[in-house]
């Protein structure tokens, strides 16, 4: 793909059709559960990355429980993607978010966008993809830290990427079995 367009229109007729499929088929019970396109926080972002949430939607309430923000990998590279998962202690995971965007490293753009994305959509979980590589993760209840995995090929082989973003959304559904999340 040529452009973040592209990159998620073949994720969107792909990847993510058959993760909601699985789900469906693993999990009876996730039947009202889908993946849905949300707008980005600021919209001056939507050449860079896009946001995905794995969603309930009764007729009351919209309940989040993942979140799954696709850049191009163009813009962030494996090795820029290798380095942001490595970053396992962040010690100013707090003040991410909090200052002006100019003054933050590229990591720190990164992170900004995924704690800002958790905290709006309300859920810890989440998968940051290129498409080329995947990396999941998820936030402690008082957002100040945040464990991640290390950085999965798209052709993984043991366990594939399809695998680990099924049991990732089972985990962040709270689905009996999961509760050990290893990253």
């Amino acid at each position: 793909p040529s452009s973040i367009d592209g990159t998620c229109e073949w994720l969107t007729t792909r990847a993510f059709k058959t993760l909601q499929r699985a789900v469906h088929l693993a999990f009876p019970d996730t039947q009202r559960w889908w993946l849905d396109e949300a707008p980005n926080i600021d919209p001056r972002n939507n050449l860079l990355w896009r946001t995905y949430l794995w969603t309930f939607h009764p007729d009351e309430y919209q309940k989040v429980s993942m979140v799954i923000i696709v850049q191009s990998p163009w813009i962030l590279g494996w090795q820029d993607l290798v380095h942001v998962s490595r970053c396992i202690e962040l010690p100013h995971l707090r003040d991410i978010g909090t200052g002006p965007s100019h003054e933050y490293s590229s990591r720190q753009r990164v992170w900004s966008n995924i704690i800002d994305t958790c905290k709006h959509h309300s859920t810890h979980h989440f998968v940051l993809t290129t498409h080329e590589g995947w990396m999941f993760g998820r936030f402690s209840n008082n957002w100040e830290d945040v464990d991640v995995s290390p950085v999965t090929e798209y052709n993984a082989r043991d366990p594939t990427v399809m695998q680990t973003l099924v049991y990732w959304v089972a985990a962040s559904m709270g689905i009996a079995g999961t509760s050990n999340m290893p990253l």
